[in-house]
């Protein structure tokens, strides 16, 4: 009897390490005008992202107090987003639906605000 217990635990134990691991990570978005901006950061890791965070917070104040732009916390999976491990933290830029730009891994703070000016333009 006890030899089928210990079989029973060994089989749903190996089965438990066949599903794919699903890794929390955390959303930072915000939608001015007609774009979509997500900030994807390993949950336990937002240190990794800080050069990500700056450079949108050097951007938000390039904008001005005439523009209401707002940021949300949110959280989800990696697949939910189709990011791996390697890909986070990442920045994805969407205009109407369609990325305009995608930057992820140890970027510097200047080149992520550089990038983030050329992609997202309001007509004044």
């Amino acid at each position: 009897m006890k030899s089928y217990v210990l079989v029973s635990f060994l089989l749903v134990l190996l089965l438990a390490g066949c599903y794919p691991h699903q890794n929390k990570i955390d959303v930072i978005s915000a939608s001015p005008s007609e774009y979509d901006i997500y900030l994807y950061t390993p949950s336990d890791e937002e240190k990794s992202a800080a050069s990500y965070l700056n450079a949108l917070l050097d951007w938000k104040i390039k904008q001005g107090n005439h523009r209401s732009l707002s940021f949300k916390k949110t959280q989800t999976d990696s697949e939910a987003v189709g990011l791996s491990e390697n890909d986070l933290p990442a920045l994805v830029i969407k205009k109407k639906g369609k990325i305009v730009t995608k930057i992820s891994g140890n970027s510097k703070r200047p080149q992520i605000l550089s990038q983030i000016e050329e992609s997202v333009s309001f007509n004044h």
